[in-house]
């Protein structure tokens, strides 16, 4: 915000003073203008933004080359991608939900693989603990099926302890990965990478004895709501966990993000490890989990909410994939492996090797953290980023105050003084208003665009946001060139904004504005939430750039691109980091529930901040025909392109559908229902259906931003169909004020059965085995039980179910299992559905299981 050193440099500063010269003005020490040279600025311009985010974009998409075990043991600071990928991450080739037979077979391999290790630990003198069987026993709230739902779940847990050279088995780093799937999906990202880095950390610290005690939890059924991450807190190794580091995966590859992490140690570790080449980071994957945007969850919320810090590390993009059949070994690489195994291996390393002993006294603490170019990560805390902001809104103004007394030295008599001053400020002000304008019409423009495109082809961010995000940056230029015409027309007009064109109180103007946004995020971090940590960078560029135009030689081959190149270099860099993640992230999340129009805020926001930069900057290079008639030439293509253009596609952005199959067993038909985020799903249907279930088709809203659709079909689930599938026995014993029956249940293909209660009767006691149904607490009994489901570890073992009752209560149980397998035609309108379906629509699942239930009617007269 400084001023020129005088008064008579203020007036040769006039609203035409240029940025790159043109015809009509000529500046001190420049060169005279030309006609061809507002062309020119205007390329230069905006072709420096390109080029920009064109290096941003090549530069972060770059993975690293996967090693071989021959690299590996060349360096202490390589993983070994390729060893893990074709020894462990090919092993997920089937779908292997809790529910599903394939869950058994990976758990006996991880079995066999920890038995191994143990092994060659013992050979070398290490102490290595495995947990095979996990007898934890679980019986918790969770409403999945329905309200007032009590789960008893046993647990297929698989623990692996290597005991650090320290010899202290009482604090513990845990690695932690599920490996179950879901039951649509091979589980490949989610979550066999994780699993696969995993393993190989485990060999890799066999082979290179820790400091401290490491613990490897590969836990079952974290689909379905983190239960075995659950479950893994009520085992006797959680009270030595002091920080943990969490693998997971929503997309299908490409690049590892740590996106989660509240031990600022920790992170700083990770930051600094050697062995995390291509570091990934950034704390806007908490915010959007925060504002529930981002609809998912991982075993990191579980860990910190029991008082352990930690990292969560995963993938994120392509998120259409996630969930559905192209989650496999087709749709990854080892390049994406290699790079989450380096950034596990950096952190692991990197917190067992710290100076400062990070597991002895863990803390919990927010933070502010984000990787630039992936090639190194910044990191520093909500308090000293509270300090931060807070010097520069100090400092700012301050540099301003003693450069308008410094430079007003030769103005004689303090009247003069003031006048010269006051006349700064007012200029200033001035500039002000020109930026909130540019920002109110931007703002105008890119939500008037949006709410075209999203009124007349919902959902095409989904699988074209390209050309949206070619439209809205041809609507916020637009505005700009408006905001141009504008400050022209009210600088004609009003005396008290006779320099609002000026290019200089333009500049001004965008360093008060950005002052401002630098109180909002500040505001922002006091809330807990560090999304707005740029807005420093854009005061600080700012800044210098207004003090470079003041001081640097009046040679337009230097001034004006050096100035233009400080103030918009790293806001720009900045923003491209967090627009590209943001929308790789985010994208595809339409069909989980998220509101498109918070999709269209995630591209304008950044991408108006950028442009808003550029104020000044098209101001100074004035109007020209050629250029208003490109602008407008582009908003009709771009528009006109994004109305056309088609929401799903076969390569990256299949339509997600979620399936699920409810049938009653006494019956000849089952109703298939289908919930997506688009309501032409119905016209697929249509087309793909058979006869009769198209007939029953019928589809409305649902959950506000989605389709929901329903039809009868003759496909029912196999299993369940079969005579004999569940069998159950009543015995019940009445005292004179209540009754107890214990019921027994053998279910031979299903491993998750429910024991569901009418909403008018329930009872007033309830067991699972010997373990009691208890409240949230754990330690009263429910007001009101609404079902009871029994997750067991083996096909045709007997559930036990014991309730209490008044004896006046008639209780009619309902027993419903839950059906999963569908790779052998178990479920038969699943994979016909499946198989007709377009390339451009996958079938996924909410919840991790349960494709299909079925209800074994007649209730349980008891």
């Amino acid at each position: 915000m400084a001023p020129p050193a005088t008064d008579a440099i203020d007036a040769t500063l006039t609203e035409r003073t240029p940025l790159l010269p043109r015809h009509s003005t000529q500046v001190e020490g420049e060169e005279p203008l030309h006609k061809n040279k507002t062309v020119q600025t205007y390329a230069f311009t905006f072709g420096f933004l390109f080029f920009i985010s064109l290096w941003v974009l090549s530069i972060r998409s770059v993975l690293p080359v996967p090693q071989s075990d021959t690299d590996a043991r060349a360096s202490l600071d390589v993983f070994s991608g390729l060893h893990s990928y074709n020894e462990y991450l090919s092993k997920f080739n089937m779908p292997h939900s809790a529910n599903q037979r394939g869950n058994a077979v990976i758990k006996d391999w991880l079995v066999e693989l920890a038995y191994d290790f143990q092994a060659k630990g013992v050979a070398k003198g290490l102490q290595v603990d495995v947990i095979a069987n996990d007898t934890t026993p679980l019986v918790f709230n969770k409403n999945k099926f329905g309200p007032n739902e009590y789960w008893s779940v046993e647990s297929r847990n698989v623990m692996l302890r290597i005991v650090g050279q320290s010899n202290n088995t009482d604090e513990a780093l845990l690695i932690n990965a599920h490996y179950d799937s879901v039951s649509t999906s091979h589980g490949v990202t989610d979550n066999g990478m994780g699993v696969a880095v995993a393993i190989e950390l485990a060999r890799y610290f066999i082979k290179h004895p820790p400091h401290n005690t490491l613990v490897f939890l590969f836990n079952n059924f974290e689909e379905a709501g983190l239960i075995g991450a659950e479950q893994f807190i009520r085992h006797p190794w959680w009270s030595t966990i002091k920080l943990f580091v969490n693998l997971e995966g929503t997309g299908a590859g490409g690049r590892a993000l740590l996106f989660r992490g509240n031990n600022l140690k920790a992170v700083h570790a990770l930051a600094s490890s050697p062995s995390a080449h291509y570091v990934h980071g950034s704390t806007l994957g908490n915010d959007l989990l925060t504002a529930g945007l981002l609809k998912s969850d991982t075993d990191y919320s579980t860990f910190t909410a029991n008082g352990v810090p930690g990292l969560d590390i995963a993938f994120y993009t392509p998120r259409a994939f996630y969930h559905t059949s192209r989650d496999d070994l087709v749709h990854t690489t080892p390049n994406a492996l290699q790079h989450m195994g380096q950034m596990a291996l950096g952190a692991v390393r990197g917190i067992d090797e710290s100076d400062e002993h990070l597991l002895g006294s863990p803390t919990s603490e927010n933070m502010v953290f984000f990787d630039v170019f992936g090639r190194f990560m910044i990191v520093y805390s909500f308090e000293t980023c509270q300090i931060i902001n807070i010097v520069a809104l100090v400092l700012v103004p301050l540099i301003a105050l003693v450069w308008n007394i410094v430079s007003l030295r030769s103005v004689d008599g303090f009247r003069n003084k003031s006048r010269a001053f006051l006349k700064r400020i007012h200029i200033a002000l001035q500039g002000l208003v020109a930026t909130l304008i540019a920002a109110a019409l931007i703002a105008l423009f890119v939500v008037a665009g949006s709410a075209f495109t999203l009124y007349f082809n919902p959902l095409v961010t989904y699988g074209s946001t390209l050309d949206v995000v070619l439209y809205i940056i041809t609507v916020a230029v637009a505005a700009l060139l408006a905001t141009r015409t504008l400050c022209a027309y009210l600088s004609k007009k009003t005396d008290w904004l006779s320099s609002i064109d000026r290019f200089d109180a333009q500049m001004h103007g965008l360093t008060l504005f950005w002052w401002a946004f630098v109180v909002f995020a500040a505001h922002l971090t006091s809330q807990g939430f560090a999304g707005a940590y740029f807005a420093v960078y854009f005061l600080i560029s700012s800044t210098l750039a207004t003090i470079l135009y003041h001081t640097l030689p009046r040679d337009r081959h230097i001034r004006p691109p050096t100035v233009y190149i400080v103030q918009v270099l790293v806001p720009t860099i900045l923003m491209c980091e967090l627009f590209y993640l943001s929308i790789d992230s985010m994208r595809h999340t339409t069909a989980d529930g998220t509101p498109e129009t918070a999709i269209y805020q995630l591209i304008c926001l950044p991408l108006g901040l950028i442009i808003i930069q550029l104020l000044p900057w098209v101001q100074v290079a004035g109007s020209h025909s050629t250029v208003s008639r490109t602008i407008w030439f582009l908003f009709v293509v771009y528009f006109s392109i994004t109305l056309l253009s088609k929401p799903f596609n076969s390569e990256l952005s299949p339509n997600r559908i979620v399936f699920t199959q409810e049938y009653n067993a006494t019956s000849s038909l089952s109703t298939v229902n289908l919930v997506t985020g688009t309501t032409s799903i119905k016209k697929t249907l249509e087309e793909v259906l058979l006869p009769n279930e198209a007939d029953s088709l019928t589809c409305g809203p649902f959950n506000a931003y989605q389709t929901r659709c329903s039809y009868q079909s003759s496909l029912v689930p196999l299993h369940a169909s079969q005579p004999n599938e569940v069998d159950t026995q009543v015995d019940t014993l009445c005292g004179p004020k209540t009754c107890r029956s214990n019921i027994t249940t053998v279910a031979q293909n299903s491993l998750l059965c429910q024991l569901q209660f009418t909403s008018s009767e329930s009872p007033v006691r309830a067991w699972v085995g010997n373990l009691p149904v208890l409240s949230k607490d754990g330690k009263t009994e429910p007001e009101s039980i609404g079902s009871i489901v029994s997750y067991i570890n083996t096909l045709g073992q007997p559930i036990r179910w014991t309730i209490e009752y008044p004896v006046a209560t008639l209780l009619e149980p309902l027993v419903s299992c839950v059906y999963d397998d569908w790779a052998d035609k178990e479920m038969r309108a699943y994979t016909r559905l499946r198989n007709s379906l377009p390339e451009t629509s996958s079938l996924t699942i909410r919840g991790g299981v349960g494709l299909a239930i079925a209800h074994f009617y007649p209730r349980l007269p008891i």
